[in-house]
């Protein structure tokens, strides 16, 4: 519920200070799928923009968190109208957008497009893989048909891609 204090929605987390082995609240509760909790911890002054330091998903945001474990497109358009950066990218260059190719999570693709600022579509990881190729890799073909229709450029081939 709005205004709800985020150890009682949240009591497994044991918070103190600004994060919780490198993930901060927001993150926590956006991970969860908690959108009723993310406004209120923003406005309260939890840092939206925090990226992970100790998982094995560094540089990892509140966005990367939630496609990664979850199809939830309601909370990517919560977190991006508070202001996360939908281009920001984890230590392996994966922006939000790769991650959801890379999950299946056509909801978040489509979501994620239809932001007033979308992310980069052929913006390129630290492999040199766009979010397509990415898809294209994984077999996500709900998740390839929507990046096309948004324009994704598909004139690689796959002797492009890198490991």
């Amino acid at each position: 519920a709005a205004g709800a204090d985020a150890t009682v929605v949240l009591p497994e987390y044991r918070y103190d200070g600004d994060t919780y082995k490198g993930v901060s609240l927001v993150q926590v509760a956006a991970l969860h799928g908690h959108v009723e909790v993310v406004g209120p911890l923003v406005r309260a002054g939890a840092h939206l923009d925090h990226q992970t330091t100790d998982w094995h998903y560094k540089g990892s945001t509140a966005l990367h968190l939630t496609v990664r474990h979850h199809d939830h497109p309601e909370m990517l358009r919560q977190l991006a109208a508070l202001g996360l950066n939908v281009d920001t990218t984890n230590e392996r260059g994966y922006t939000a957008l790769h991650w959801a190719a890379r999950w299946g999570r056509a909801g978040c693709v489509e979501a994620l497009l239809q932001l007033d600022s979308p992310p980069n579509l052929d913006k390129r990881n630290n492999a040199g893989n766009t979010p397509l190729m990415v898809a294209k890799k994984k077999h996500a073909g709900e998740c390839m048909r929507i990046l096309i229709s948004a324009g994704a450029d598909a004139s690689f081939n796959l002797n492009e891609f890198v490991k």
